[in-house]
């Protein structure tokens, strides 16, 4: 279905791509560093559903995030994938094994 593009780890934490290649469409996980131990949470999802209701067009404070429809399959694979990688990027002991087992993309920025 979606094409896993790149599994990365920088500085402000981990950003998975996956890519939609028959409709040329990207989707994304972001996970932010927790605590000083190493571990990270899931703090959003972003695909071709992610929107911008803006109540004021010039006022930001009035925007709001919206989801458009239309988009529920990709959203809840994105959604699965996004939590399995996250259980992996997480674990104490076999983490890389199991995320290479389940994202074939490029992993970068992890220690093997």
């Amino acid at each position: 279905m979606l094409k896993p593009t790149v599994l990365l780890k920088h500085e402000s934490g981990v950003t998975a791509q996956w890519y939609d290649e028959p409709n040329n469409r990207m989707m994304m996980a972001i996970y932010s560093p927790v605590g000083d131990r190493g571990k990270y949470a899931l703090s959003q999802i972003a695909g071709p559903w992610s929107g911008v209701v803006k109540v004021d067009e010039n006022d930001p404070k009035t925007w709001a995030p919206y989801i458009i429809p239309g988009f529920e399959r990709e959203r809840t694979y994105v959604l699965d994938q996004a939590e399995l990688l996250l259980l992996c990027i997480n674990a104490d002991y076999g983490g890389m094994a199991a995320l290479k087992s389940i994202f074939p993309g490029p992993i970068i920025g992890f220690d093997q």
